[in-house]
């Protein structure tokens, strides 16, 4: 923003003996200084406001020339997958399905036969159907001459929770059981058996110090769920007396099962001395896919994590599942054809034993303009002549003719394409053509701070619009860049012949009322383009996009050896190389003089209007040493 001299500050004797406007005075005396600052101000703000206007330029064309000029742009005109595209008839079928690719071309075929490819896979139904829970061993001191059995509720109160003369109180399958102090452990065990619930203690010898171990195992002897609940007492749950957790049990396995939990369901009473070394099986030799080796801790790893471990691992390259819809397990490669081989070890715990299984190939047989062809895959995506064939299922053709199928080419999405480009294109180049032949509105100037003041918001605004107008105005890189454009539609691709006119795109007409934002626009021959497109795909193509291939320096391409887009994409690049390289860097640069040369104007103005102060300082000074002696005067004389 301008400086003035009423911004400036200063230590100041005001006019008290003078009576002369000093603030006046000074700011007359300086007036031309402050116009030179006002000068240099406002061409400082035309810079800015070129600086803004060039960076909106720089960033639309940009934009315009990645979104449309490159490969990789979401609206590329520059990819043949934009000009060959194709639409596919199939008969309605659940075996396969077809797309086709850029490369396609406009055919007809009959499927005769598919037999989709194959993974290796091994399957195995949980062989679970009793619901068992499991306690862990725990160690008991058992008085001499006594069995475990006989020992009383009373004898292992303080394990069980309770106090002193409290009966045992549990909930089985929501019936309560009640067991005084008195009730022998056998006596417990045959009140259960009762409910259909059998419990098994499994004592280990007595140690030096008389001590034994037990486990403890809960067993419906049916798939029914078993439901155990404390109501006096700590007989289940953490820290409970037969280790065995509280709530429903079932023989239902789940994901969230660890290891351990899983194979004591999966295991059927007879195999129950199998059970340890499966166990120790998994912590030390661990599971074996594909030549991958895992272990896990059975006691710490659920289901769930061992699958997410070994499925994610693409070294095994498998998917491991277990289904609690079917109750069973499988393996599958994830690679299908015959030359890919599932091959496991370490999970016959839970039915799937050590194996090699191979998978098999994907097959079609084709009959195209009346050869029968055979292709055989080991994925079931199979590419020919640019169609994309997905085999979901088999089939075999019962009539001889089977599934009649063809590819036509589609030129609408082309179309569209280049409905969507002549829309952005001319957005541009309206923008542009503004900017370009804008009237300058030089009875307004930009506004300097002490004028900016003087006016109302909505004033400063509008005036701020009309002294912005024409600030790029005959701008040389703008005029270059419009004609540079406008005479690319005129050129005529060496090897195709075609121009863009000749194709459907040609210029708008010019009008009186909008020439100036309206040369140099596009419109586009929907019918001719489309026209173009059915009778020569290939040359549109080449015409829009063929790329210079002699070898001559890329500073002097053979514009007739290229494509309307190429060529375009290569004058936005030039222009944008330009913006940013010197039109933006100098505008910068110029803006920093006017900073600087306003800095050492205003600098000459504070030091000229202080020494104006420090004049009419000096004065008051004087007049004030007047006004006292004549004051002194007027006093001696009155005395007299």
């Amino acid at each position: 923003m301008a400086s003035s001299i009423d911004s400036l500050s200063s230590n100041r004797l005001t006019s008290l003996y003078s009576g002369l406007d000093t603030d006046a005075l000074v700011k007359s005396a300086v007036a031309t200084d402050q116009a030179r600052i006002d000068k240099v101000f406002q061409a400082k703000e035309k810079a800015s406001w070129r600086l803004e206007a060039y960076n909106e330029i720089y960033k639309e064309a940009n934009a315009m020339r990645s979104d449309y000029l490159s490969v990789l742009g979401a609206n590329t005109m520059t990819s043949a997958s934009t000009y060959n595209v194709f639409k596919t008839t199939l008969e309605e079928n659940s075996a396969v399905s077809i797309t086709a690719g850029a490369s396609a071309l406009p055919t007809s075929f009959n499927i005769l036969r598919t037999t989709a490819a194959t993974a290796g896979r091994v399957g195995a139904a949980a062989t679970t159907g009793t619901t068992r829970a499991w306690g862990q061993a725990t160690v008991f001191s058992v008085p001499a001459d006594t069995s475990f059995e006989d020992m009383t509720i009373g004898d292992l109160s303080l394990r069980f929770g309770l106090n002193a003369g409290e009966d045992l109180k549990i909930g089985v399958n929501g019936e309560t059981m009640t067991f005084s102090q008195d009730t022998t452990m056998g006596a417990f065990k045959d009140a259960l058996a009762q409910k259909g619930v059998t419990l098994s203690m499994s004592e280990s010898a007595p140690n030096e110090n008389g001590d034994i171990n037990v486990a403890f195992q809960f067993d419906t002897g049916d798939t029914s769920k078993l439901t155990l609940t404390n109501i006096t007492g700590k007989a289940f749950g953490d820290g409970g007396f037969f280790g065995v957790d509280e709530g429903a049990h079932t023989a239902q396995i789940s994901r969230d099962d660890t290891i351990l939990e899983a194979l004591r369901k999966n295991t059927q009473p007879e195999d129950m001395p199998r059970l340890d070394a499966w166990i120790t099986a998994f912590e030390t030799s661990g599971v074996t896919i594909n030549g991958k080796n895992f272990t896990f801790d059975p006691e710490k790893t659920t289901l769930r994590s061992m699958m997410n471990t070994i499925n994610t691992d693409t070294e095994a390259g498998v998917t491991f599942n277990f289904s609690e819809l079917s109750n069973s397990f499988s393996i599958t490669n994830t690679k299908t054809g015959a030359a890919s081989a599932l091959t496991i070890e370490g999970l016959g715990a839970f039915g799937l034993a050590d194996a090699t299984v191979n998978g098999t190939d994907a097959s079609m047989t084709v009959n195209a303009n009346g050869v029968e062809t055979t292709i055989t895959s080991e994925s079931n995506t199979i590419t020919k002549d640019g169609i994309t064939f997905n085999i979901t299922g088999d089939y075999a053709a019962t009539d001889g003719v089977g599934l009649k199928a063809g590819v036509t080419r589609d030129t609408q999405p082309t179309v569209d394409a280049m409905k969507k480009f002549v829309e952005s294109y001319n957005g541009l180049i309206e923008k542009l053509n503004k900017y370009y032949t804008e009237d300058v509105n030089s009875k307004y100037p930009p506004l300097t701070d002490e004028q900016r003041e003087e006016l109302s918001e909505d004033e400063a605004k509008k005036w701020d619009e009309k002294a912005k107008s024409g600030i790029l105005r005959n701008d040389s890189a703008i005029g270059d860049l419009l004609t540079s454009l406008r005479s690319q539609l005129l050129v005529k691709n060496e090897e195709t012949g075609l121009s863009m006119m000749d194709l459907g795109i040609s210029t708008v007409s010019w009008s009186s009322d909008d020439w100036k934002t309206s040369q140099g626009k596009l419109e586009l021959d929907e019918k001719k383009l489309t026209s173009m497109l059915q009778a020569d795909p290939t040359a549109v193509q080449k015409t829009m996009n063929a790329v210079d291939t002699s070898g001559v320096a890329a500073t002097a391409p053979n514009t007739s050896k290229e494509g309307f887009f190429t060529r375009v994409s290569n004058i936005m690049k030039d222009f944008s190389s330009t913006m940013r390289g010197s039109v933006i860097s100098d505008t910068s640069k110029k803006i920093d003089d006017y900073t600087d040369d306003m800095d050492d104007l205003l600098s000459k103005l504070y030091d000229k209007q202080e020494s104006y102060y420090l004049k009419y300082a000096q004065m008051e000074t004087l007049l004030s040493q007047l006004t006292a002696q004549s004051e002194w005067l007027g006093a001696q004389m009155s005395i007299a």
